[in-house]
Protein backbone atom coordinates (compact mmCIF):
# COMPACT_ATOMS: atom_id res chain seq x y z
CA UNK A 1 0.00 0.00 0.00
CA UNK A 2 1.32 3.92 -0.99
CA UNK A 3 0.12 6.58 0.80
CA UNK A 4 -1.96 9.15 -1.36
CA UNK A 5 -0.79 12.08 -0.24
CA UNK A 6 2.93 11.67 -0.70
CA UNK A 7 3.71 8.19 -2.33
CA UNK A 8 5.86 6.57 0.73
CA UNK A 9 5.25 2.84 0.64
CA UNK A 10 3.09 1.56 3.83
CA UNK A 11 2.13 -1.71 5.66
CA UNK A 12 -0.84 -2.78 4.44
CA UNK A 13 -2.57 -2.49 7.64
CA UNK A 14 -1.01 1.17 8.45
CA UNK A 15 -3.02 3.69 10.10
CA UNK A 16 -0.69 6.73 9.43
CA UNK A 17 1.87 7.69 7.13
CA UNK A 18 4.71 8.47 8.89
CA UNK A 19 6.86 10.02 6.28
CA UNK A 20 3.95 12.73 5.78
CA UNK A 21 1.80 12.24 9.15
CA UNK A 22 -1.54 11.91 6.94
CA UNK A 23 -4.02 9.39 6.95
CA UNK A 24 -2.95 6.89 3.92
CA UNK A 25 -6.57 7.22 2.06
CA UNK A 26 -6.42 10.91 2.47
CA UNK A 27 -5.00 13.05 -0.50
CA UNK A 28 -5.29 12.40 -4.26
CA UNK A 29 -2.05 12.45 -5.65
CA UNK A 30 -0.51 8.80 -6.07
CA UNK A 31 -1.96 5.59 -6.49
CA UNK A 32 -2.51 3.27 -2.80
CA UNK A 33 -1.60 0.08 -5.01
CA UNK A 34 1.34 0.92 -7.50
CA UNK A 35 2.67 4.80 -5.80
CA UNK A 36 2.35 6.34 -9.31
CA UNK A 37 1.58 9.89 -10.18
CA UNK A 38 -2.01 10.32 -9.79
CA UNK A 39 -4.51 13.79 -10.51
CA UNK A 40 -7.72 14.61 -8.61
CA UNK A 41 -9.49 13.73 -11.95
CA UNK A 42 -8.09 10.65 -12.28
CA UNK A 43 -10.82 7.23 -12.19
CA UNK A 44 -8.40 5.20 -12.53
CA UNK A 45 -4.49 4.52 -12.49
CA UNK A 46 -2.52 4.20 -15.49
CA UNK A 47 0.04 2.35 -14.10
CA UNK A 48 -2.40 -0.16 -12.57
CA UNK A 49 -5.30 0.25 -13.55
CA UNK A 50 -6.31 0.05 -9.67
CA UNK A 51 -10.12 1.94 -9.32
CA UNK A 52 -9.04 5.60 -7.32
CA UNK A 53 -11.55 6.73 -4.81
CA UNK A 54 -11.10 9.96 -5.11
CA UNK A 55 -12.71 12.39 -2.75
CA UNK A 56 -13.10 15.57 -4.54
CA UNK A 57 -13.64 14.52 -7.86
CA UNK A 58 -17.32 14.11 -7.77
CA UNK A 59 -19.40 14.98 -5.61
CA UNK A 60 -22.20 12.23 -6.45
CA UNK A 61 -22.54 9.03 -5.15
CA UNK A 62 -19.02 7.59 -4.04
CA UNK A 63 -17.98 4.59 -5.81
CA UNK A 64 -18.91 0.72 -5.04
CA UNK A 65 -18.02 -2.54 -5.97
CA UNK A 66 -20.47 -4.04 -8.28
CA UNK A 67 -20.30 -7.10 -5.93
CA UNK A 68 -22.66 -7.27 -2.65
CA UNK A 69 -22.15 -8.01 0.77
CA UNK A 70 -25.05 -10.50 0.96
CA UNK A 71 -23.92 -13.16 -1.91
CA UNK A 72 -19.95 -12.80 -0.66
CA UNK A 73 -21.22 -13.50 3.16
CA UNK A 74 -23.08 -16.46 1.88
CA UNK A 75 -20.59 -17.87 0.04
CA UNK A 76 -17.96 -17.26 2.95
CA UNK A 77 -20.34 -19.12 5.32
CA UNK A 78 -21.69 -22.05 2.84
CA UNK A 79 -18.17 -22.36 0.94
CA UNK A 80 -15.78 -20.59 2.76
CA UNK A 81 -13.20 -22.96 3.18
CA UNK A 82 -12.76 -23.22 -0.36
CA UNK A 83 -12.32 -19.91 -0.80
CA UNK A 84 -14.94 -19.65 -3.01
CA UNK A 85 -16.01 -15.44 -1.23
CA UNK A 86 -12.44 -14.46 -2.21
CA UNK A 87 -12.64 -15.94 -5.85
CA UNK A 88 -15.73 -13.90 -6.00
CA UNK A 89 -14.50 -10.32 -4.71
CA UNK A 90 -11.43 -10.94 -7.24
CA UNK A 91 -8.85 -11.94 -4.17
CA UNK A 92 -7.70 -14.62 -6.08
CA UNK A 93 -4.25 -15.58 -3.78
CA UNK A 94 -6.46 -15.89 -0.85
CA UNK A 95 -8.81 -17.89 -2.64
CA UNK A 96 -6.63 -19.95 -3.67
CA UNK A 97 -4.51 -19.81 -0.51
CA UNK A 98 -8.00 -21.51 0.98
CA UNK A 99 -9.05 -24.14 -1.20
CA UNK A 100 -5.05 -25.18 -1.97
CA UNK A 101 -4.72 -25.58 1.76
CA UNK A 102 -8.17 -27.69 2.10
CA UNK A 103 -7.63 -29.87 -0.79
CA UNK A 104 -3.72 -30.59 -0.43
CA UNK A 105 -4.16 -31.65 3.15
CA UNK A 106 -7.12 -33.85 2.67
CA UNK A 107 -9.85 -32.09 4.66
CA UNK A 108 -7.68 -32.29 7.59
CA UNK A 109 -7.23 -28.47 7.79
CA UNK A 110 -10.63 -27.55 6.89
CA UNK A 111 -11.82 -26.13 10.18
CA UNK A 112 -8.80 -23.56 10.21
CA UNK A 113 -10.01 -22.48 6.71
CA UNK A 114 -13.90 -22.99 7.64
CA UNK A 115 -12.45 -20.05 10.94
CA UNK A 116 -10.68 -18.51 8.35
CA UNK A 117 -13.95 -17.70 6.27
CA UNK A 118 -16.37 -17.11 9.09
CA UNK A 119 -14.10 -14.31 10.24
CA UNK A 120 -14.73 -13.06 6.33
CA UNK A 121 -17.91 -12.95 6.83
CA UNK A 122 -18.19 -11.30 9.78
CA UNK A 123 -15.88 -8.51 8.14
CA UNK A 124 -18.18 -8.66 4.99
CA UNK A 125 -21.15 -8.36 6.84
CA UNK A 126 -19.90 -5.46 9.09
CA UNK A 127 -18.84 -3.49 5.99
CA UNK A 128 -14.39 -4.16 7.07
CA UNK A 129 -13.84 -5.85 3.29
CA UNK A 130 -13.62 -4.56 0.08
CA UNK A 131 -13.17 -6.02 -2.92
CA UNK A 132 -9.87 -6.67 -4.85
CA UNK A 133 -10.13 -2.72 -6.17
CA UNK A 134 -10.20 -1.30 -2.74
CA UNK A 135 -14.27 -0.57 -3.45
CA UNK A 136 -16.81 -1.07 -0.71
CA UNK A 137 -19.54 -3.59 -1.31
CA UNK A 138 -23.27 -2.71 -1.66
Amino acid sequence: MYCRHCGEKLEDQAAICFSCGNKPDKGNSYCPNCGARTTPEMDQCLNCGRVLRNAGSYAEEPLQSERTKFTAGALAIGLGALGVHDFYLGDTGKGWTKLITTVVTGGLATPITAIWALVDAVKIFSGQRDDADGLPLR
